[in-house]
């Protein structure tokens, strides 16, 4: 029992010791791969913000182009008519001649889906009167001429809508109280008998600060590129935009979305979704909405993880404009990490293998302890055993001369017994012969006294 005792623990205490050391082994390197998977994870976010801002700003660069491009259309065609209007030019142009060149603009682009212009009344030549629902005139025969093309190409004259209407979206009244260019929120606008969404870009026509009208370029907003606010009086064709918004297989493997948002929060341009354009922004960003609109209009950039995404905000200044929009970059986290978590999995595989490799060569070292433990106690075995034999003898012997012991005790007892005997009967023997003694004695003391008698 002492044996297995011990055999038990050395064996125990050694496994012990060894399970102890590759447990610490193995934590060691969990937490060093932890670390290390940390370290790369942090790694990656600040590599994709990086990389998701530069991307951010070179897709603001490619819309704010598109932009510019209508902006410096209707720049030059403000200036243009302008001339009508400036003594020093003194230019004279004829509403025909003014419409020419308005649908020449517009042929001659591809991104314009609309070009137009608006005049206070009888500002342009006084013949409003004469113009009365004239074709692109209405009955008040203003010059509110709008050229606007179809899908196939073919072109349209019809009277500008809505400009005498007040309200949010009235780019004529806004450049009329603001005397800036701007550009205005995707919105629905009556062309050839259909609402049609459209970007404005407006630039007033102004002579010594005094408002005579704008000029005009719609765009048509088709998913996916941010487009700026600044730029004249002319539509945008949408189309531009979202090509370049749905050019993001560079990015993350098409898995970012890239959005062109509006001052006010109205979509412009979403990657691969063409639907949300003219949407508001809660449709994409429902939980932040107040700070990123609050990020949007004070243009400024911003790159942060908010929730599973990771932000990025790329102001769009478009020529004058003092209403900056955004180019919105939306990358999922998991994408971000995703070779990071990968190599995490990959990692977890190895530390669980790490484990059993562990465990397996724990288990072998406990036989190995088992079997040294064995051999170790192998020759105290035959000490013990060899103990156990002089024990038993040494019992034996000892039970023998416990007999013996038994037996001499016995006989010194008996012996006592009879020399106890023997001394009690000597004792009486000269009890009575003390008396014996002391008897004659007396006799012969008597004797004596018999004799005195008889003498006399």
């Amino acid at each position: 029992m002492k044996l297995r005792t011990l055999q038990t623990k050395i064996t125990f205490w050694a496994g012990i010791c060894l399970l102890g050391t590759v447990a610490m082994i193995i934590a060691y390197s969990a937490i060093v791969m932890e670390d290390r998977a940390g370290l790369n994870r942090k790694e990656a976010i600040e590599q994709a913000e990086k990389h998701a801002g530069a991307m951010a700003k070179l897709h603001a660069s490619h819309v704010k182009a598109e932009f510019d491009v209508a902006i410096e259309t209707a720049h030059v065609l403000s200036r243009v008519l302008t001339g009508v209007k400036d003594e020093q030019m003194g230019l004279e142009l004829s509403r025909d001649e003014v419409s020419s060149i308005l649908r020449t603009i517009l042929a001659e682009s591809q991104s314009f889906i609309g070009v137009y212009t608006c005049w206070e009344p009888n500002a342009f030549d006084g013949l409003d009167k004469e113009y009365q629902n004239e074709a692109g005139h209405d009955k008040t025969g203003r010059f509110i001429l709008y050229w606007s093309k179809d899908k196939q190409g073919n072109f349209f004259l019809e009277s500008l809508k809505g400009y005498d209407k007040e309200g949010v979206g009235n780019e004529y009244l806004l450049a009329k109280k603001t005397k800036n260019e701007c550009i205005m929120d995707p919105r629905l606008r009556p062309l050839q008998g259909q609402a049609r969404l459209v970007i404005s870009l407006v630039v007033p026509i102004m002579v010594n600060n005094t408002f005579y009208g704008i000029v005009g370029i719609d765009l048509q907003p088709d998913v996916l590129q941010k487009m700026a606010d600044d730029v004249v009086g002319i539509d945008l064709q949408p189309d531009v935009l979202q090509k370049m918004a749905d050019d993001v297989n560079d990015l993350y493997h098409g898995k970012a979305k890239i959005i062109v948002i509006s001052h006010n929060g109205t979509l412009a341009a979403v990657s691969h979704q063409p639907e949300l354009a003219g949407k508001p922004l809660t449709v994409l960003h429902e939980e932040d909405l107040q700070e990123d609109l609050e990020l949007i209009r004070s243009g400024k950039e911003a790159i942060q993880v908010m929730g599973k995404y990771l932000e990025v905000f790329m102001p769009l200044e478009i020529g004058q404009t003092a209403t900056p929009w955004s180019v919105n970059i939306l990358v999922l986290r998991e994408k971000i990490t995703e070779t990071i978590d990968h190599q995490m999995l990959q990692d977890i595989r190895v530390r669980w293998r790490m484990i059993g490799i562990g465990l397996l060569c724990t288990v072998i070292g406990l036989g190995l302890l088992l079997f040294v433990a064995r051999r170790v106690t192998r020759p105290i075995r035959g000490i013990i055993q060899s103990l156990g034999e002089s024990a038993e003898r040494v019992a034996e012997a000892s039970d023998q001369v416990a007999s013996v012991s038994h037996q001499v005790s016995g006989g010194a007892s008996d012996q006592a017994s009879f020399i106890g005997e023997t001394t009690s009967s000597l004792e009486e023997m000269a009890a009575m012969i003390r008396q014996n003694a002391d008897n004659a004695g007396q006799a012969n003391q008597f004797m004596e006294e018999v004799s005195k008698v008889v003498g006399k």
